[in-house]
């Protein structure tokens, strides 16, 4: 075992990725740095830096793009109208305040102003000022005066653009770029003129970073080649000389020029949507020193790791191989393989091969064996199981101990009227299949929810002698213990049907239907009491020499279930009963006409029509037997009448369940539990139906809907992102804006202006 094959192709393989892990890189990185330290790392921080003016240029084509929008969202903002800024002074202060909101909404002005061409009067957020006082004390352009002032505002018919300029703000001075957008765009003649006032460390602040600890300059020019910001680190080079160096230059890419007798490398990133070029310059020649220090560090440090490595790859392919030997061996032992050296085959394609053949089929039946358990008891309980070995199988396989020689049906029922919770429906089945209940009878028990008849169905197995006697009081103090721990759970007294026990467990359907008609005799009763299908006969008028009223009480039972072979069971009993007696022939058609009047008054409980050739060929008849022969038909078509009708039930409470949901996926406290609640089933049963009729699970169902509200939101309002999350019930915003983008690819933001984007060039 701890020895390595050497003829193993997995040995070899892990070997072989430790070297290319350990050394193979660090050798492969010291020869092209050897060779090519000089041009190709230049070229790397050259393509680096300019990856990152492209990423600068792309942030401030949205910024600018943000920018017109804003202008555009103002030009069509009827509080912003020349006649109703100008309607008077409080029209006048509305105005205002609606500039404050666009400012506020805009992360890239320091201010945004308003004026209406040929006015003497300029609008801000912060107030309305004359030309000249806003030129010469608010702001304090130091190159604007009131009469160039009133010119760039007024005779512009496309966007302008003034480069950064000292200005006075109150106590504070810096920089300032202004962006003046006529209004309507493409006008011939605007009305007006929307100013943006933008700091220059706006735009500094994000390009300082790609000079990093180099020495150099970043500046921003407009479509002319002015420069409209700049900033540089260390560097000698005038401004003037730089930006004439630059529009020798103006071609997007790397280039190579002189400035004043050294060589410099110009980096240049150009807007197709503003023109502007942001262009850096750097010193070619500090790359050089960078270049041969980290030659001579990788040299020393790919020979110092190639060595430690080939050892490393020694020592953990012994320790690595161990583990996967001892797991090929275990999975030919299971499979019933012999113990083959391990080297004597492909090890990781027999475990890749196991595992996908496993992984996917165990994912499956663990997420089905709820589901596979319910159902294979509701078939058990219907009568459609199968033979008592197949039963047996597949509780074997399922790990379901029903064991002992008897096993007997119960209905618990509430009434019409009783609310019971989903929660205390769940509590009640966990309880009942983990209940203590009495020790002499070593019962085990497990329950099925049947949400149209508002009851839950109980099969139990017990142990006990042959005597019929002694079966019928443990059954009794059976029921009594269920009926104790459901009141308790519920708060209320249901009713408990109980059938006569059988033999075997393909036989419970016999025990089921007598359940069922045990509990409809409860307004004979009383609603909460017990009562035992071998007690119904005395709840009866007896008829000496009728036929068995149990089998009257199973046919219409077999009925309402839309059991046909068990109601074609309990007619023959009766027609069997009714041929060997020794009556006249009218006391035995009267006897006839009770069954056929049976089934009729059972059809019209249950609102089921059928044609009335089908009725008539049941009062046709001479002998039982012709009677029979009319009955099995009409039964069989009666019996799918009512299969179709509880399919049909499903049906309505899978589309009664998603239009709750679409009525209230917007509430922050939706859930499993409420739902259920609200349709009075469990939560587990609630979430295997929910994913049988839909695909999914609850909560994909309610984050596909969540997620379709917001996308409808982002593209049709423009509603604040956390308004419109929280609108629809997250609390957790960064949560769901994480759940966005790695199911969209892209943040909510960039969605809504991937639309905007959309509607615009649909305009």
């Amino acid at each position: 075992m701890n020895r390595i094959r050497p003829r193993s192709r997995v040995v070899f393989r892990i070997f072989l990725s430790y070297l290319l892990v350990f050394a193979v890189p660090f050798v492969v990185f010291a020869v092209f740095v050897y060779y090519n330290a000089v041009v190709s790392l230049r070229h790397g921080i050259e393509a680096a830096n300019l990856d990152k003016l492209n990423q600068v240029r792309d942030t401030f084509d949205l910024m600018e793009s943000s920018l017109e929008q804003t202008a555009a969202r103002i030009s069509i903002d009827p509080r912003l109208t020349p006649y109703m800024v100008r309607s008077g002074s409080y029209q006048t202060i509305e105005a205002i305040e609606e500039l404050a909101k666009y400012k506020a909404n805009n992360a890239l002005a320091e201010e945004v102003l308003l004026y209406f061409r040929g006015d003497s009067d300029i609008y801000s957020s912060k107030g309305k000022n004359s030309l000249g006082t806003f030129a010469s004390a608010v702001y304090g352009f130091s190159d604007w005066n009131n009469s160039s002032l009133y010119r760039d505002l007024n005779e512009p018919t496309s966007l302008h653009i003034r480069p950064a300029e000292p200005v006075a703000a109150g106590n504070e001075q810096a920089n300032m770029l202004t962006y003046l957008v006529p209004i309507p765009r493409n006008s011939p003649s605007p009305y007006a003129t929307v100013m943006f006032i933008i700091r220059e460390s706006v735009f500094t602040d994000r390009i300082k970073q790609l000079l990093g600890d180099f020495k150099g300059a970043v500046y921003v020019l407009d479509e002319k080649g002015n420069a409209l910001a700049s900033r540089s680190a260390g560097s000698r080079l005038g401004k003037e000389e730089t930006v004439e160096a630059l529009r020798n230059h103006a071609d997007p890419g790397i280039q190579g020029t002189t400035i004043g007798r050294e060589k410099y490398s110009v980096m240049v990133a150009k807007s197709a949507i503003t023109g502007w070029s942001y262009a850096a310059v750097m010193p070619t020649d500090q790359f050089m020193g960078r270049v041969l220090k980290m030659k001579t560090l990788v040299l020393l440090l790919c020979a110092l790791v190639t060595g430690v490595g080939l050892a490393a790859a020694v020592l953990l392919t012994r320790l690595q191989y161990r583990p996967i030997r001892g797991i090929v061996e275990h999975i030919r032992s299971t499979l019933g393989g012999p113990a083959q050296p391990a080297g004597a085959r492909d090890e990781w394609t027999m475990i890749r091969e196991t595992v996908d053949a496993n992984a996917d089929l165990q994912q499956r039946i663990a997420h089905l064996r709820p589901v596979a358990q319910e159902q294979f008891f509701l078939r058990l309980l219907m009568g459609h199981a199968g033979s008592a070995d197949t039963a047996e199988a597949f509780m074997s396989r399922e790990g379901i101990a029903l064991g002992g020689n008897a096993h007997f049906a119960a209905l618990v029922k509430w009434g019409a009227k009783e609310y019971v919770s989903s929660h205390q429906r769940e509590e009640a089945l966990r309880t009942l299949s983990a209940a203590a209940l009495p020790s002499g009878a070593q019962p085990s028990i497990f329950g099925v929810e049947l949400i149209h008849e508002n009851a839950i169905a109980l099969v139990v197995s017990l142990t006990a002698e042959t005597d019929s006697r002694e079966v019928r009081q443990l059954q009794q103090r059976i029921a009594e213990e269920m009926a104790r721990h459901i009141e308790r759970i519920s708060r209320s007294k249901p009713t408990i049907g109980v059938g006569n026990p059988v033999a075997g467990l393909p036989d419970i359907n016999r025990s089921y239907i007598e359940a069922m008609a045990a509990v409809d005799y409860r307004l004979q009763s009383r609603e909460g009491n017990i009562i035992f299908f071998d007690e119904i006969a005395a709840l009866q008028e007896e008829s000496d020499g009728w036929y068995p009223i149990e089998e009257q009480v199973r046919l219409v039972q077999s009925i309402k279930q839309g059991d046909s072979e068990m109601a074609g069971a309990a007619m023959a009993a009766i027609l069997r009963d009714l041929s060997g007696k020794e009556i006249s022939v009218f006391y035995l058609k009267c006897m006839c006409y009770d069954l056929i009047n049976t089934v009729l008054r059972t059809m019209n409980e249950l609102r089921i029509e059928l044609p009335l050739a089908s009725r008539r060929a049941m009062a046709e008849f001479v002998t039982p037997e012709e009677l029979g022969a009319a009955m099995n038909e009409l039964l069989g078509e009666l019996c799918d009448r009512v299969r179709a009708s509880k399919e049909s039930k499903n049906t309505a409470l899978r589309d009664d369940i998603l239009a709750y949901i679409r009525d209230h996926f917007r509430e922050y406290d939706i859930g499993l539990e409420k739902i259920a609640d609200q349709f009075q089933i469990s939560i587990s049963y609630f979430s295997r139906f929910l994913k049988d009729q839909t695909g999914l699970t609850f909560t994909e169902l309610l984050t596909n809907m969540r997620m379709e509200e917001v996308k409808q939101e982002l593209r049709g309002t423009d509603k604040a992102i956390k308004d419109i999350v929280t609108g629809v019930g997250y609390i957790d915003v960064p949560n769901f804006m994480r759940k966005f983008k790695k199911a969209e690819g892209i943040t909510l933001g960039q969605y809504r202006q991937l639309y905007a984007n959309m509607n615009d060039k649909a305009l």
